[in-house]
């Protein structure tokens, strides 16, 4: 995942998500605060990193994996794998980040 600045001509952060096997990202979204949302496919199972996590483990042959990254690039709010125990594939394939109700 790379950030650069607003005006383009600088990287804010660049970093890697992933574990050891094949995986992909989907979406991407920003939220007001800059923190950033991916989504995608992981067949990684543990080494697939988690924070927070739903369902820290792989569960099928590929999972779907939702990652909140913090606005500045240093430490995941949270992820987690979404996956059922079948050989099928879970995919994220796009994300939508909401303003929180008042």
């Amino acid at each position: 995942m790379t950030k650069v600045t607003p005006e383009g001509n600088a990287l804010a952060y660049s970093t890697f998500l992933g574990g050891q096997d094949d995986d992909e990202g989907y979406d991407i979204t920003v939220d007001a605060e800059g923190s950033a949302y991916l989504t995608g496919r992981t067949y990684s199972g543990q080494s697939f990193p988690t924070q927070n996590a739903f369902q820290p483990d792989g569960q099928g042959s590929f999972d779907a994996f939702v990652t909140k990254l913090s606005a500045q690039g240093n430490a995941l709010a949270y992820s987690t794998h979404l996956g059922g125990q079948d050989l099928d594939e879970d995919v994220g394939s796009s994300w939508t980040v909401r303003a929180a109700r008042t």
